[in-house]
């Protein structure tokens, strides 16, 4: 109104005429967001009714041809300019009900002499005018709408914007037909895991440069590896503005951990060192990003009000390029080297029948030979713990999903993380292990002290949580923190002067328990047991390493009484003299 002395419904239709554009792949929706322009429209101002509007630049990106071609280019009649422009609609919109919004004429129909960008779509909207009035059959009038909204998507998918927003549509890709996974493979290569991200790909290409793209999206690409090239890309090419880590609960009207959404405004094109910050502050430079992460506040309501409350940050966005994976992280990581140049991580083992080939080692009376010990996932931060598997390797694994022949993990110390949570941690002894547990040996064994103090921290945790925000983290992500080794040296040091303890354990479920009911949690579970015979894995390997024996008779009065009980048992046992050497039946 002021820049270009406008009245109040003048300005309207102006706004309505050439600032607000908007494609959607569902008819219905495009004839709900109609409804909502032209009711507001009429609703705001100091002299709000019905009037007359201009003509809407909303367009369904998702009509579909049901025809064959030959009988759509009869629309044309005898008018070769006319059947060459259907010939081109045809061929761009064969797809788009599966393709909508990503629908590129640019990239698909620059077929023959002349490209889809040199087409005046005016004339051939009249033209289409004059074939819909010269209708006599119900199919042509039908097959001339369908044309004129074709005709009108592709208008708006060839402009360029100042500002495209947007909430991107999430789809895997391992649940991506067979049409739009070949789109994407040929179209947006980095982009392709998701079709979230290929959105946010297609949405940059509709903008000029300098044009912003602000989105509401899923976080799981900012830190993932199959994005990496991705990332680079964006980091490279493109300026990136506002980053909000939203996280879970973010929106009322979805409840649990399924959607982590992330906020986020992107330029297109690189930073210019001459332009402002970006709240118009001097002395800015452009490539500083802001970032928050609310991740941390459960509710809706509190992520709203940290939004407002909490002071955004500043962070280089050239520096974000250094980061592992070039992963996106707000805050600052931790001093160091990646961990990765320290350790070996490599995937467990995916039997793909756990039930065929995996048992607790106690459902088998003896680990006779091909059953091996199996490592799975400490529930929480211990010593020794996970120990409670074991799996068929009679046949080397053959027949199993991915049985990791090639693995350099095996049959060398190092530690065992669960890749959920927490991520829990516990001692690994070289054992064969699952994909639920992430092992990692250190390149050099004098390492391992350090290396346990730091993955048995909470900071180790806080860390991969930086880069990683799934509930569970793939064991490439494990290795992607910085390790300060010289710090976690000093630790280790204090903590044990003496070397790392030997394999030891008082919980009877381990295959490392040393058999005697003194000094075990369930002293008198275990004195049975062995009433019966049983003896455990410790006990009849003589080749695993154990710590020395513990002292039976330094023992709670707790289990003095228990062990008091299995005295009086033993009493009355046909095999009270040697029930402690009984074989295992």
């Amino acid at each position: 109104m002021e820049l270009q002395g406008l009245s109040f419904s003048q300005a309207v239709d102006a706004v309505l005429k050439k600032n607000l554009h908007s494609l959607e792949l569902d008819p219905r929706c495009v004839e709900l967001a109609a409804f909502a322009l032209a009711f507001a429209a009429w609703r705001i101002g100091t002299s709000s009714s019905f009037r007359q509007l201009p003509p809407l630049n909303l367009a369904c990106s998702g009509l579909s041809i049901n025809v064959d071609k030959n009988e759509w280019l009869k629309l044309a009649g005898s008018d070769k300019l006319l059947i060459y422009q259907l010939d081109q609609l045809y061929m761009l919109f064969e797809n788009a009900p599966i393709l909508g919004s990503l629908v590129n004429s640019n990239k698909q129909s620059s077929r023959g002499s002349q490209s889809l960008f040199l087409i005046d779509w005016n004339s051939i909207q009249s033209l289409l005018f004059d074939v819909l009035a010269s209708a006599e059959k119900e199919e042509q009038k039908e097959l001339g709408v369908v044309a004129q909204g074709l005709a009108k998507a592709a208008n708006l998918m060839m402009e360029k914007y100042y500002w495209v927003i947007t909430n991107v549509p999430y789809l895997a890709r391992n649940r991506h037909g067979d049409i739009l996974k070949k789109y994407c493979d040929m179209n947006y290569k980095e982009a392709k895991p998701d079709l979230a991200t290929v959105f946010l790909d297609r949405c940059l290409e509709f903008c000029g440069i300098g044009g912003n793209v602000s989105v509401v999206m899923p976080q799981n690409w900012l830190f993932l590896t199959s994005y990496s090239k991705f990332r680079e890309k964006l980091l490279k090419k493109d300026t990136w503005r506002i980053l909000l880590y939203l996280g879970s609960g973010a929106f009322e009207t979805i409840s649990g951990e399924v959607v982590k959404a992330i906020l986020l405004s992107i330029n297109r094109g690189n930073p210019s060192a001459e332009s402002v910050g970006l709240f118009g502050q001097t002395g800015v430079k452009s490539h500083e990003m802001y970032g928050l992460d609310v991740f941390p506040q459960r509710t809706a309501r509190e992520k709203e009000e940290c939004l407002f409350n909490t002071e955004i940050k500043a962070i280089d966005q050239q520096k974000r390029m250094t980061n592992p994976d070039m992963r996106i992280i707000i805050s600052e990581t931790s001093k160091g080297n990646i961990f990765e140049n320290f350790v070996v991580s490599m995937r467990g083992i995916v039997s793909g029948d756990n039930d065929r080939w995996v048992r607790k080692y106690w459902e088998i009376p003896v680990l006779y030979e091909g059953w091996k010990t199996l490592q799975s996932t400490p529930q929480t931060t211990k010593y020794f713990s996970g120990k409670e598997h074991i799996i068929d390797w009679r046949n080397l694994g053959r027949g199993m999903l991915r049985p990791g022949f090639s693995n350099k993990t095996y049959k060398r110390k190092g530690v065992a993380i669960g890749q959920m949570n927490v991520l829990p941690a516990t001692f690994y002894d070289g054992s064969l292990y699952d994909n639920n547990t992430g092992a990692l040996v250190p390149h050099n064994p004098d390492h391992l002290p350090a290396i346990w103090c730091y993955y048995s921290s909470s900071e180790y945790n806080k860390e991969v949580r930086k880069v990683d925000q799934k509930l569970k983290v793939t064991n490439a992500t494990l290795v992607k923190v910085l390790f300060d080794l010289q710090y976690w040296q000093k630790i280790a040091d204090e903590k044990y002067p003496n070397g790392l303890p030997k394999p030891y354990s008082q919980d009877p479920t381990q295959w490392i328990f040393h058999g005697h009911p003194a000094d075990s949690e369930h002293p008198l579970q275990v004195a049975v047991a062995r009433l019966l015979g049983y003896k455990w894995p410790a006990e009849l390997d003589e080749k695993m390493e154990l710590s020395e024996e513990p002292d039976t008779g330094s023992i709670n009065a707790g289990n003095s009484i228990h062990l008091r009980i299995t005295t009086a048992l033993c009493a009355f046992h046909p095999y009270a003299a040697n029930s402690l050497h009984h074989p295992g039946y």
